[in-house]
Order: structure tokens, then sequence, then C-alpha cells
């Protein structure tokens, strides 16, 4: 019997642990939610920004353009993105997604609480995150077309 205590009292060395990290894939893609394709560019001054938005309950940001890629991690509330020819997509607690680059769109709250995302912007030292639309044409009424970069 005393030849089992040493044995017994390293058991807990050799028996496998609880994996106390586990990893969950949120996101795994080539195109943003409306299906272009992801590019990047090379950058001599490449940066990463994350950024946490918030959106009140039935608000709206303005419409707006990326120059530079960015992947939203939706933390609570439920938020909806339309594109300038009125496609779009709902977005709830959980989803992950690519977001458009270089089209004109717009954000809302359509949710009775808070919309909390996580936003990860990869782009370059100095250029902006978003481009803001001041109005469309009062002539023809559409937009103007998007910054390219």
């Amino acid at each position: 019997m005393r030849a089992l205590v040493p044995i017994l009292c390293l058991a807990p060395l050799f028996l496998p642990a609880e994996q106390p990290v586990t990893f969950t894939r949120l996101l795994r893609t080539s195109t943003t939610w409306d299906g272009d394709p992801i590019r990047y560019d090379p950058s001599p001054c490449p940066e990463v920004q994350a950024v946490l938005m918030e959106i009140a309950p039935g608000g709206t940001n303005p419409w707006h353009s990326h120059p530079v890629n960015a992947f939203v991690y939706i933390l609570e509330g439920d938020f909806r993105v339309e594109l300038e020819n009125h496609t779009s997509r709902d977005f709830h607690k959980g989803d992950a997604y690519a977001q458009v680059v270089e089209a004109w769109h717009q954000g809302s709250n359509i949710g009775k609480g808070p919309v909390k995302a996580l936003i990860f912007f990869t782009g370059e030292v100095g250029t902006p995150t978003a481009t803001p639309m001041l109005s469309p044409c009062p002539v023809t009424g559409e937009f103007p077309a998007p910054p390219s970069r």
C-alpha cells in the first residue's frame, strides 16, 4: 500500500487537465455582407483601430462610407445596415460581419434596447475610418459616389 501512495500523489500531474481556454470563431469570410470581395491595399504605415459604437433605441447614424475595411461584432441589440439602393440586412447580438467598403450606407437601431458593437478598422495611418455624406444631389436626388481608396 505504501508503494501506491507516491503514485497516487503524482496521478494529477498525468491526468488530462480541463481546458481553461476556448476559441470560438466569430467570422471567417472573404466578402463583405453584401458580397463584395475583401481586399487589402499594401501600406507602408498600416493601422488598426478598435471602436465601440453605441446607438440608442430608435437612433440612426448618418449616411457615410468607409475607405477602409471594417469588421463588426454586435455585443448587444438589433442593428440594421441599409445601402443607398435600399438593400438592407439586420444583425443581432452575437453576429459578426465584414462591413461594406466605399459604399454609402447608414445603420439603425431597430430594437428596444441600445446597440453596442465592437468595430475593428484596418487601414493606414492618417486615413479616416469613415467619410460622411453631406447630402444627395438636389437635381437628380442621387447620392455622390463615395471616395475611393
